[in-house]
């Protein structure tokens, strides 16, 4: 209580002095728990306010995906032999051109029952977001893929995913299918040949069966005790007849490769680099920068900045009191000069208008020059690269029939002497066991 007394004064703390010890303390923890004891009654409310909003909004707006993947894997299959229709390797690099390929995924955009699907659903924008929303990767090993299709709906992603593995499978199927078909023909003339000289053999054993009456084809012959020059005669045949079977095939094959390469439906195509051919018209800036720099303007700013820096000159030095006149004149000299600048620009601005054109003009006819010719250049370098790998392809063609031809000179050369020097202790007898082999192998 404040009492009234005269005497009686009131004191209030003088403010402390503040050291430099003092301005230096590190920040006091105590200060958070005061603020949060203080503060606590609004800032919690409206921070559980703000974090409900945040959440409404994010619920609202949020749209999960679902991913639906169809595993693929290439079979092991081959004709006649291995290596004649060779799997693909890695199919996820190498089939992802063909999986979004029109070929592939026309068919899917086709089904109506397919366009339910939310990505699908508007025909805009259905064929963008299919190969938006479609990835391949790979499934552990190069001959396997997975199908991976991204929807809103989890029923959706997996049809249309499926729908794209069976699209895929039906023109992959197709594609081989057409191979084999080629391959089978270019081999016609191979197995008639192969069936004439069965015929033929078939023949000459019926003949020689009449010459040796009473032959036993299944009887041993007695001259032929030695089991092993016969087994390895046998083995000769076998071995010739194989390789016989591997040329013809490689001849077909070849034939084949160069008739693609001929016409090849899968050779990189040549893709022009992109050239800035746009005509490159002046911007204000550069107008009024070409437009200061002309000569007749250039001689309109000296006259103004002369004027100025001489009634700079005597605004600096204190003369406007005693050479009043000479100021105002020096003003209207001024003024003038700014009028002239202002005409010189205008008189000038059509006359380098008609210039920034034309150097824009020259400048594109260049440009186009230098894309040309180096269009020219990219193109030629293709082309030789292309003819490049066909005569490298070739060469190997070449080496690795002359190698199986060479081999099977050497055994038919083998053959030959072994069945020379077992027909001079068989004769006839001998002529017919061979024949009738050689039928066999032929048969087959």
């Amino acid at each position: 209580m404040i009492s009234d007394h005269p005497n009686h004064q009131l004191r209030f703390p003088e403010p402390a002095s503040h050291s430099a010890s003092s301005v230096n303390k590190s920040f006091d923890p105590w200060i958070i728990w005061v603020t949060a004891r203080r503060c606590w009654p609004w800032a919690v409310p409206i921070g559980t306010l703000l974090a409900c909003v945040v959440a409404i909004v994010i619920k609202e707006t949020f749209v999960p995906k679902y991913q639906a993947g169809h595993w693929l894997q290439a079979q092991e299959d081959y004709l006649v032999f291995k290596g004649v229709m060779p799997t693909v390797t890695d199919l996820a690099r190498t089939e992802r051109a063909l999986f979004f390929s029109p070929i592939v995924l026309d068919p899917v955009l086709a089904d109506p029952a397919l366009r339910k699907a939310p990505s699908l659903s508007d025909p805009d924008k259905a064929e963008v977001n299919i190969r938006k929303n479609l990835s391949l990767e790979g499934g552990g090993t190069n001959s396997r893929l997975i199908v991976n299709y991204q929807d809103t709906d989890p029923a959706a992603a997996a049809l249309v995913a499926n729908a794209i593995a069976e699209s895929y499978l039906r023109t992959r199927a197709s594609y081989d299918d057409q191979r084999v078909e080629q391959l089978v023909r270019w081999l016609e003339p191979e197995v008639e040949r192969q069936e004439q000289k069965v015929d033929e053999m078939r023949t000459i054993v019926q003949s020689l069966s009449q010459q040796t009456l009473g032959y036993t084809p299944s009887q041993r012959l007695s001259v032929m005790d030695d089991e092993n020059r016969l087994a390895l005669l046998n083995d000769l045949s076998a071995q010739i007849t194989e390789l016989r079977v591997q040329l013809s095939v490689l001849d077909a094959q070849q034939k084949r490769d160069r008739e693609e390469r001929g016409l090849p439906p899968e050779a990189p195509e040549f893709t022009a680099p992109e050239f800035d051919l746009q005509r490159r018209e002046a911007s204000e800036s550069q107008i009024t920068a070409a437009i200061d720099n002309d000569q007749v303007v250039k001689e309109a700013i000296d006259q103004v900045q002369y004027f100025k820096s001489l009634i700079l000159d005597l605004e600096v030095n204190d003369m406007v009191r005693f050479d009043r006149q000479r100021y105002v004149d020096l003003q209207k000299k001024r003024d003038a000069a700014i009028a002239s600048l202002e005409k010189a620009r205008t008189d000038a601005r059509p006359r380098v208008i008609a210039l920034l054109e034309q150097l824009a003009d020259e400048d594109l006819q260049r440009r186009k020059r230098e894309a040309e010719i180096q269009f020219s250049m990219l193109e030629q370098k293709h082309r030789e690269d292309l003819l490049l790998k066909q005569a490298e392809q070739v060469a190997s063609d070449r080496s690795e029939r002359d190698a199986l031809a060479a081999r099977l000179l050497v055994l038919e050369d083998s053959y030959k002497k072994e069945r020379e020097r077992l027909e001079q202790f068989g004769g006839e007898s001998s002529k017919l066991q061979f024949a009738q082999q050689q039928l066999e192998l032929e048969n087959e």
